[in-house]
């Protein structure tokens, strides 16, 4: 911990970032790290030491006893009054040496290791948790390549690099010399994750790379053979490739050697470590047109955009599976019917309190009775019967873009956006409510039901709209700049209305930390805010998040997390967030950012996102199944995991007496 701790400090004054520590006040008392430093310090002042370090101390008995195995069988050849006893000490000790050889081996790659860590210098403002004090963290391979520059304009395009390989990240950076004389090692490129790391083409030709002549000599460059190898990470194929240059055959064969086995490791260490498992939902019914489809007579459904389950009288439990073709209803093992010929629906919610579920298609807002719906589903009501339950909610003046529902202050709303002819985006939000709690309500909509009753008051959005989110009290407007937190109720009231617009960079001008966050988050897309705990939230982007303070100022020293995926939807899975990109699922730790999983598949949506933790998620992608009925959608739930533990004998229990008696013992 000590160790970690001046790690921390060195990386500090680096200006690197290693990880958020909360800005304890000063207590009067000395820090160990402190006491540990001075006696350091006091310790490689002393003349004895000969300015040796801790490290040079401890590596002492590993080069000692070999220098003393060595002067042992010189003396042995040699006459010496002890020639009959030393072959037997010679055993002893070469004994001794060959049982600490894989002892002597690790200490000194964990040496290596930590050596390599103290020199790492990340850039400002980013939080890049490579996980590296766990004790299962280790260096595999280590070594100097060079890469060639593709500007035209440089003379000499030839770079060397330190490449460092560890068992769970792929490091590019680049030596630098500080006048202190240690050496520091820039991150020129951010790490890449081995499950992310793909292997490219590790055969091509050797090429020739000229060298520069020493300074003040007349010699003409010299040429020396370099051998390419590529590699490239999985989320950004064309962006993030690397083509490396090793010095020799044998070097690139070692490099590609370790790297297959490093991620051979890895895959295997993360497949027996799971935090979500995809367990199959359905995989027959819905189909989406393939190469070899248009034989059959079943026309396909399309793509699966939705879902939503529900419980019907009974305790039957349902899902609704919005499509390209429809609205399907069925229960898991059994057939799904399109009931609906909502094509494309946008959104289903289902209000499963209030007997309700919401439709959003082709810019309304419709709503329908649950029980109605399952009733027809299983064949016991006419279709005609969902005519008479359905009542429009919104459309009328405008299309209905988005909508949402949620609680906010212990009630059941439902937002959506209209977007009016004049291209101007309102968001309402309305309260679900019973027809007796509708018939006291002072206010009634313009197009009136008997199911929702206005919740405040409407909100203008003068930017691009891209989602809506309940919050505790309040609900959060994702734009095309920033999240914007407002309270409908308060708009209407006589106070202050409660509008804030997060992150909140007021103080970017005057404050260098912020800079670089702000302009990363204007460069990218708000999807929403999860809450980490009760004084910290963390933004949510396409690239990227970012912690702040529940009043929306930026936290941990306006730091900020970059995905590997650039992603299109979110769902926070206490304590993981689960990022969806059409190929990757990205669980991340909420506390510290660091990647604890992917989930690789093909066109990947989130289909449903549950309130309670007992309900699982509802994830689609491409499935296995491609014959005359098309391309088969899969839908898959994510399964939450629990950590195995040995089971142990209860105290004081023991075997039967008998357990032995037929084997006579």
């Amino acid at each position: 911990m000590k160790r970690e701790v001046g790690w921390q400090a060195t990386q500090c004054k680096e200006g690197s970032f290693l990880s958020a520590r909360s800005q304890q006040p000063s207590t009067g008392h000395v820090h160990p790290f402190g006491i540990h430093l001075h006696f350091s310090q006091r310790c490689s002042r002393d003349p004895r030491t000969k300015k040796r370090d801790l490290i040079t101390f401890l590596s002492r008995p590993v080069t000692r006893l070999p220098r003393l195995n060595l002067i042992l069988e010189h003396i042995h050849k040699r006459d010496h009054p002890d020639a009959n006893e030393l072959p037997l000490v010679l055993s002893v000790l070469s004994s001794f040496l060959k049982s600490t050889q894989p002892g002597i081996a690790a200490a000194e790659s964990k040496v290596k290791f930590w050596n390599l860590c103290d020199s790492l210098v990340f850039n400002n403002a980013e939080i890049i948790e490579l996980d590296r004090y766990t004790d299962s963290r280790y260096l595999i391979h280590a070594g100097t390549l060079a890469r060639r520059s593709k500007s035209d304009m440089d003379w000499n395009p030839w770079h060397d690099l330190y490449v460092a390989l560890l068992d769970n990240y792929f490091l590019i950076t680049k030596e630098e010399k500080r006048p202190s004389g240690t050496i520091k090692r820039l991150v020129v490129s951010r790490p890449i994750p081995l499950t992310y790391l793909r292997l490219g083409s590790f055969d091509g030709p050797p090429e020739n790379r000229r060298e520069r002549p020493e300074e003040g000599s007349f010699l003409r460059s010299s040429y020396r053979s370099v051998y390419p190898f590529t590699v490239y990470h999985a989320a950004e194929k064309s962006s993030r490739q690397y083509v490396l240059y090793a010095p020799s055959e044998a070097a690139r064969a070692k490099w590609r050697d370790a790297l297959i086995d490093a991620k051979g490791v890895d895959d295997a260490t993360r497949e027996g470590n799971r935090w979500f498992v995809p367990h199959n939902f359905e995989n027959s019914t819905f189909r989406v047109p393939g190469p070899r489809s248009g034989r059959s007579r079943k026309t396909p459904s399309g793509k699966v955009l939705q879902a939503a389950p529900f419980t019907a009288s009974g305790g039957k439990k349902f899902v609704a599976i919005s499509c390209a073709s429809g609205i399907f209803i069925g229960r898991r093992g059994e057939t799904f019917r399109q009931i609906l010929a909502f094509e494309n629906a946008k959104n289903v919610i289902v209000l499963q309190d209030f007997n309700k579920i919401l439709i959003h298609h082709d810019g309304y807002l419709l709503s329908y009775s649950l029980e109605v719906l399952a009733r027809v589903a299983q064949y016991q009501s006419p279709a005609s019967a969902l005519d008479a339950s359905l009542e429009t909610i919104a459309g009328q003046d405008g299309s209905v873009i988005l909508c949402e529902a949620g609680t906010v202050k212990g009630r059941t709303v439902v937002m959506y956006a209209v977007k009016s002819l004049f291209s101007q985006t309102t968001v309402h939000t309305l309260e679900a409510c019973r027809p007796e709690m509708r018939m006291t309500s002072p206010r009634v909509l313009q197009h009136s039901t008997m199911s929702f009753r206005p919740y405040g008051e409407p909100v203008y959005v003068p930017r691009e709209l891209y989602s809506l989110m309940p919050l505790t009290k309040s609900i959060a407007m994702c734009t095309d700049r920033a999240t914007v937190i407002v309270d409908p109720q308060t708009l209407c009231s006589t106070t202050k209305p409660i509008i804030a617009v997060v992150p909140d960079f007021t103080g970017a001008s005057s404050n260098s930390n912020m800079t670089d966050p702000k302009a990363h988050c204007e460069n990218a897309r708000p999807l929403g805010l999860i809450r980490y705990d009760a004084f910290e939230l963390m933004a949510i982007y396409d690239t990227m998040g970012c912690y702040i303070t529940k009043h929306g100022k930026p936290s941990r020293d306006s730091n900020f997390i970059r995905w590997e995926i650039k992603a299109n939807s979110f769902l926070h899975r206490t304590p993981h967030i689960l990022l969806f990109s059409s190929e990757f699922i990205e669980v991340r730790d909420t506390r510290t950012g660091r990647l604890d999983q992917v989930i690789e598949g093909m066109d990947i949506r989130l289909l449903y996102t549950p309130s309670s933790r007992a309900i699982p998620p509802l994830v689609a992608w491409r499935g296995e199944k491609n014959d005359e009925d098309g391309l088969s959608e899969q839908i898959l739930e994510l399964i939450d995991t629990t950590e195995l533990t040995p089971a142990t004998p209860a105290s004081g229990s023991f075997a039967p007496p008998d357990i032995w008696d037929e084997w006579d013992m």
